[in-house]
């Protein structure tokens, strides 16, 4: 009964009477062949992932034939967002900043160096290095590493891509 396209029209309908809501959210839309019903069932889902303030109450059995109450149903900002080409405010008030502390950083490139095919010395001198370095200069030479890294071009895309799928 979940049908995407009757929960877009649900959202596009009630964006156009933002801030009032309906109490006939069935008249407004107007969708033949939908019943009362899946109307119910998709508002109401909508409303569990907070799209949507659904007016319902449930009154007895839920059937066809009138024994559920719809009170006022209003889309929610985060529904607006949804409907947004930019991702609305949601985007803008969304950023995660992530911060990495050098000591991470520091560990990560330890890490590296230890799985190298260098030589014993070679490591120990690099490693030593770079337990001496100030934290400045941790977060510039992660910034370095990263363009290195991009620098390397299809590489860092096939990689990109693998992590992309291995995600998904």
């Amino acid at each position: 009964m979940l049908d995407r396209a009757h929960q877009r029209e649900i959202l596009e309908a009630l964006a156009r009477l933002f801030p009032e809501g309906s109490y006939e959210l069935d008249k407004l839309l107007n969708r033949p062949g939908t019943t009362a019903r899946q109307t119910l069932v998709n508002t109401q889902y909508l409303a569990e992932h907070g799209l949507v303030n659904s007016g319902y109450k449930r009154r007895g059995t839920i059937s066809d034939d009138g024994f559920m109450a719809m009170g006022e149903t209003c889309i929610t900002a985060k529904g607006l967002d949804l409907l947004a080409d930019d991702g609305g405010m949601g985007a803008v008030l969304g950023v995660v900043t992530i911060k990495i502390h050098d000591d991470t950083i520091r560990q990560l490139i330890e890490r590296k160096v230890l799985d190298s095919d260098l030589p014993s010395p070679d490591k120990q001198r690099l490693l030593g290095q770079l337990r001496e370095l100030p934290s400045e200069a941790i977060k510039h030479l992660a910034l370095k590493l990263v363009d290195k890294g991009l620098e390397t071009g299809s590489q860092a895309i096939g990689w990109l891509q693998t992590a992309f799928d291995s995600l998904g």
